[in-house]
């Protein structure tokens, strides 16, 4: 699992599981993981992510299957785009509580090459929480895995509090103790809710400057054309793109 900040104020998580254990199955998730981070930095969709990462996984071992969900979240769209290789849905619970499975579309798991796979999105706007997750936390002898399922989505529509609360919480539910038979990983990532007067003002937005002539008039387009979308008055528009032109040209010259 990872969790891998993106330009743009965007957030990309992934989590897998390798068939099998031991050294050779730890070994191979290491190399995807690795694998993972240089693919999220080409800010690719992430069903070629996923696409990338089944070649390797084809090379590394043909005979190692490995599952994986692998989600980027823009707060300033509010949505989480995701695509899965036969890992276990994505659970996402909205501002009222309740909580969908983000379970389609879904391809196969890494290393079975030759299958294309597509990416799905879900709303996550303010206030909204998604948890990602392994198998050894909804798992159980003599039980059916979608009850399991069912069990992690009721215990997250009454989980509240900061992500690790929420973590605790799920964990807590499932009955995973330290003698637990499996390994179990969870990923809970929230986008606060922003309240009161100033709560508009709270929003980001990034972009990736390279240098050279053209930096400050790229960061001027780009500052002017956020806080015109974010309808700033015009003197706080123009006190923006100002600001930004300064410190870029500043940068430049030290």
């Amino acid at each position: 699992y990872d969790v891998i900040t993106l330009g743009g104020g965007r957030t990309a998580l992934v989590i897998g599981d390798v068939m099998g254990r031991g050294v050779r199955a730890a070994a191979v998730m290491g190399q995807l993981r690795t694998a993972v981070r240089a693919y999220a930095r080409l800010d690719l969709p992430p069903h070629e992510v996923l696409q990338l990462l089944d070649g390797l996984a084809t090379e590394i071992d043909a005979n190692q299957i490995a599952t994986c969900a692998y989600a980027v979240h823009d707060p300033n769209e509010g949505r989480l785009v995701y695509a899965s290789a036969g890992h276990l849905p994505i659970l996402v619970r909205d501002e009222h509580g309740t909580v969908i499975r983000a379970d389609e579309p879904t391809g196969p798991p890494l290393g079975t090459g030759g299958w294309m796979h597509a990416s799905g999105s879900v709303p996550l706007g303010p206030g909204s929480t998604a948890v990602l997750y392994t198998d050894g936390l909804v798992e159980r002898r003599n039980e059916d895995l979608d009850e399991g399922i069912a069990s992690l989505e009721r215990a997250l529509a009454g989980a509240t509090g900061t992500p690790q609360v929420v973590c605790d919480r799920l964990v807590r539910s499932a009955g995973v103790t330290a003698d637990h038979d499996d390994d179990v990983a969870v990923l809970v990532l929230q986008h606060p809710a922003r309240t009161g007067p100033d709560g508009e003002l709270f929003r980001n937005a990034a972009l990736e400057l390279l240098g050279g002539v053209e930096a400050a008039p790229r960061a001027r387009a780009f500052a002017s054309g956020v806080l015109t979308s974010w309808r700033f008055p015009s003197d706080l528009h123009d006190l923006g793109v100002l600001a930004t032109s300064e410190l870029v040209a500043n940068s430049l010259q030290q």
